[in-house]
């Protein structure tokens, strides 16, 4: 049973001290609305058969701040979410594909250390901003070969906190809304899974702090083979962000602009009706942001 679902980006939230007293660049305003490598290891091409799913995920992220030449900035993040997903993936058909829709929310507990540049630390649970994807719309081309294009919005809610114009080390979802048009492709065929998953984000202002987030640009890659009960494989990660920020109108730092490449692996199990997957992703490049080491466990069933 293949299951299908999107996670966001569940990685950091750095605060007042460190936009204050250092000059390193930061991805965004705090956090990239989509996690980095988080729909590797899901045939993101292919609906799964009509029904509704759902999906329980736990993770981990943690690293250290890159600045804009890969240099370490002395601020620590340590981040544990859980996040669950339900899919529907209908009987219908619209424009010759398959129908789905989604909606996701996830709580973590989320930490920042930056007292080693005048900082302080923190750790506090929170809800990131709800995910909802009103249009999923998967192809069947062929035998083995599955296109989708998704449209998911996030939703300008959750657990967010400034202080004088700056978000603060606490703040953990966006105050702002963002689009994510992406389009995935699935190879499937006796076991074999070649997925690759292309996301844009488009980020609105954030009226709180007049900060606008550059537009972003995530591929996703998976390469698994499933044998028997089993699957195993490896994950890969683009991440680079196409537009400067912006606050008040005017280009923050050097643009601030996020870079990342990953790479991982994943081991699956099918055990009865739920699914079993521990995926793991780690940074070999990052600039202007964490970089990233993050693991996953879900588990997922049909209702």
């Amino acid at each position: 049973m293949q299951i299908r679902f999107r996670n966001p980006f569940i990685a950091f939230s750095l605060g007042t001290a460190l936009l204050a007293t250092t000059s390193a660049a930061l991805a965004q305003e705090g956090l990239t609305p989509l996690l980095p490598g988080v729909t590797t290891g899901i045939p993101v091409g292919a609906l799964p058969p009509a029904g509704v799913y759902a999906t329980d995920t736990l993770y981990s992220t943690t690293g250290k701040v890159k600045d804009n030449h890969g240099h370490t900035v002395p601020v620590k993040v340590a981040n544990y979410a859980n996040n669950l997903a339900l899919l529907w993936s209908s009987p219908y058909h619209f424009l010759g594909a398959q129908y789905g829709a989604g909606m996701m929310q996830i709580i973590a507990s989320h930490g920042a250390d930056s007292r080693d540049i005048g900082g302080r630390k923190t750790r506090d649970t929170g809800l990131f901003n709800t995910i909802v994807q009103p249009a999923i719309l998967s192809w069947r081309i062929g035998n083995a070969l599955h296109v989708s294009a998704t449209q998911t919005f996030y939703l300008n809610n959750g657990d967010f906190s400034s202080h004088n114009g700056v978000r603060d080390q606490s703040a953990y979802a966006n105050d702002f809304w963002t689009y994510e048009p992406s389009l995935g492709i699935s190879y499937l065929h006796h076991g074999l899974d070649l997925t690759a998953n292309l996301a844009y984000d488009v980020n609105a202002e954030n009226h709180t702090t007049d900060y606008q987030s550059g537009d972003t640009v995530y591929l996703d890659l998976t390469a698994a083979r499933t044998f028997g009960r089993f699957t195993y494989g490896l994950l890969g990660n683009v991440t680079k962000q196409i537009e400067d920020d912006q606050q008040n109108g005017n280009v923050v730092g050097d643009g601030n602009r996020v870079e990342h490449v990953m790479a991982g692996a994943l081991v699956g199990c099918q055990l009865g009706r739920y699914t079993l997957k521990v995926r793991y992703l780690g940074d070999l490049r990052t600039r202007n942001d964490v970089d990233l080491s993050t693991a996953y466990l879900s588990i997922g069933t049909r209702l």
